[in-house]
C-alpha cells in the first residue's frame, strides 16, 4: 500500500507541471517565482523590458522552461537601464535544472543572458545583440561549481559593448563566456564583438561547430582550460573596422591594434580566481582565416608553457601577423601538430616558434610558407583547394586531385572532418576530405 501511494504521490507531482503563459504587461518576476520543477513559462510576442531573474530550479527530469510562444518574436530590450554589472543582466539563471530558449535580447545593461554558479543549464536558439558586457555567461568564483551546461544555436552579434571604445589593453568580456566543467558550445553564430568571441576556462569542455566571425580579441579563447576539445570551428577575421585594427606595423594589441588571434591559449593569472594551468587541450578539425596568428600560444601572466597540446588536421590560412606564434618557455612539454594545412601565401612569416624545439612533433603538415617546418612527412605544394568567396567554408575544401589527399598521419580518435565527414584510412591533410572534380 505504502509503494501505491508514494506512487501516487509522484504521479501528481508530474502532473502539476504546468505552462505559464505572459505578456509584456505581465508581471514577470513574480510568474517566475511560482514556477516549479517541469513548469514552463512561455511568452507572447512583444517588448519586454525589465530584466528577469529566474530564481527556482527544476530537476533532471524536469526543468524549468523559459520559451516563446512558438513563432513569436520576444524581445527582451534593456536600451532604458542604465548600464551594470551581472545583477543588470536581463535574463539571470539562478537556479539548476533551467532552460531558456527562443528569446531575442538587444542592448542589455550587463550580460544578456548570466547562468552565474549553476548547473544543468541550457541555453539555447536565442539572439543576443549589442550587450554592454558579453552576450551569453555561465561561470563562477571558481571552475567546479557550474557544470553540464549546453550553450546550443545561439546567435550573437555587437556584444562587449563596454570595450567599444577599444582602448582597454585588458579585461573585456568576451561574447560568449563559460568557466566550469564537463559543458558543451555547440553550433553558436557569434560575430562583431569588442572582446573575444568564446573565451572559456576549466576542465573538459567542448567547443565544436561554432562560426565565430570578427572580434577584437582571439575568435576562441582557452585560459586556465585543461582536456578541452575544440573541434569543427570556423574562425574568420575578416579585417574590418573597428573590430580589427592592423597599426602602424604588424603586431598584437599595443599601439592602437587589436589581438584578432583566430585560437588562442594561454594561462592568465587567474580565471575567477583559480589556478587550473593549461594544458591537454585537443584542437582538430578546424578552419582560421585571416586572423593575425591561425594559432596563438601566449606565455603571459602565468605561462607555464604549452603542454600535451594535440593540434591535428586543421586548416590555417593567411595570418596577418604570422600563422603560427608560439612564445618561449622552458617548460614546453610534449605537443604535437600533425596533419595540418598551413597556408601562408600572402608574404607574412609562417611562424614565430620557441628556440627550443625539442617538445614540439610536426608530422604530416602541408605547408606554404617562408619557412620549412621541422619534422618528418612534411610537404610543400600546391594544395588546389575548391577557391571562392573568402567568407565560405566551402572555398577552403581541397579537390579530388590535391597532393593532400591521402597524405595525412592518422590520429586516435580522429575518425570525422569538419564536416563530420568520414574520414578514410588514410586520410586528408587539413580539416576537409576532398571535394570529388
Amino acid at each position: 500500500m505504502l509503494s501505491i501511494l508514494t506512487h501516487l504521490a509522484f504521479a501528481a507531482t508530474i502532473l502539476q507541471a504546468a505552462d505559464y503563459h505572459a505578456e509584456p504587461e505581465s508581471d514577470l518576476q513574480a510568474m517566475a517565482w511560482k514556477l516549479q520543477p517541469g513548469d514552463r513559462l512561455v511568452l507572447a510576442a512583444g517588448v519586454y523590458l525589465k530584466p528577469l531573474f529566474l530564481g527556482k530550479s527544476g530537476d533532471a527530469d524536469r526543468p524549468i522552461v523559459l520559451t516563446a510562444l512558438p513563432g513569436a518574436a520576444v524581445i527582451f530590450d534593456g536600451s532604458a537601464l542604465l548600464p551594470g554589472g551581472y545583477e543588470q543582466s536581463m535574463v539571470s539563471v539562478g537556479g539548476n535544472y533551467v532552460t531558456v530558449a527562443n528569446l531575442e535580447i538587444r542592448r542589455s545593461p550587463g550580460w544578456g543572458i548570466n547562468a552565474w554558479g549553476k548547473h544543468h543549464v541550457t541555453i539555447r536558439h536565442n539572439t543576443v545583440v549589442d550587450s554592454c558586457l558579453g552576450g551569453i555567461q555561465a561561470s563562477f568564483s571558481d571552475l567546479s561549481t557550474v557544470h553540464h551546461v549546453l550553450i546550443e544555436g545561439n546567435n550573437l552579434s555587437g556584444n562587449a559593448r563596454s570595450n567599444a571604445a577599444l582602448t582597454a589593453t585588458g579585461g573585456w568580456p568576451a561574447s560568449l563566456g563559460v568557466g566550469g566543467t564537463d559543458s558543451v558550445i555547440k553550433g553558436n553564430k557569434v560575430e562583431e564583438g569588442y572582446g573575444e568571441g568564446i573565451t572559456a576556462g576549466g576542465s573538459r569542455l567542448v567547443i565544436e561547430g561554432n562560426t565565430v566571425r570578427d572580434h577584437f580579441s582571439a575568435c576562441i579563447y582557452l585560459d586556465n582550460a585543461t582536456g578541452f576539445r575544440v573541434e569543427r570551428n570556423f574562425c574568420l577575421q575578416s579585417r574590418r573596422a573597428p573590430f580589427y585594427s592592423a597599426g602602424a606595423s604588424p603586431g598584437y594589441l599595443t599601439a592602437g591594434r587589436s589581438i584578432s588571434t583566430g585560437i588562442q591559449i594561454a594561462t592568465e593569472k587567474s580565471f575567477h580566481g583559480v589556478q587550473n594551468p593549461s594544458a591537454g587541450n585537443r584542437i582538430l578539425n578546424n578552419l582560421v582565416v585571416g586572423a593575425k596568428a591561425a594559432f596563438y600560444y601566449g606565455s603571459y601572466q602565468q605561462g607555464g608553457g604549452l603542454k600535451d597540446t594535440m593540434i591535428a588536421f586543421n586548416t590555417f590560412v593567411d595570418a596577418e601577423v604570422e600563422l603560427i606564434h608560439i612564445d618561449d618557455s622552458p617548460i614546453h612539454a610534449d605537443n604535437k601538430f600533425v596533419s595540418n594545412m598551413l597556408l601562408q601565401s600572402n608574404g607574412r612569416p609562417l611562424a614565430r616558434l620557441p628556440k627550443d624545439l625539442r617538445q614540439f612533433r610536426f608530422e604530416c603538415n602541408l605547408i606554404i610558407g617562408d619557412q620549412a617546418l621541422p619534422g618528418i612527412r612534411n610537404i610543400s605544394a600546391d594544395p588546389k583547394l575548391a577557391g571562392g568567396l573568402p567568407n565560405e567554408v566551402r572555398s577552403y575544401a581541397p579537390s579530388a586531385s590535391s597532393v593532400a589527399a591521402a597524405k595525412a598521419c592518422p590520429v586516435d580518435g580522429i575518425t570525422d572532418d569538419f564536416h563530420m565527414q568520414r574520414r578514410p584510412p588514410q586520410p586528408t591533410i587539413g580539416a576537409f576530405e576532398f571535394l570529388r572534380d
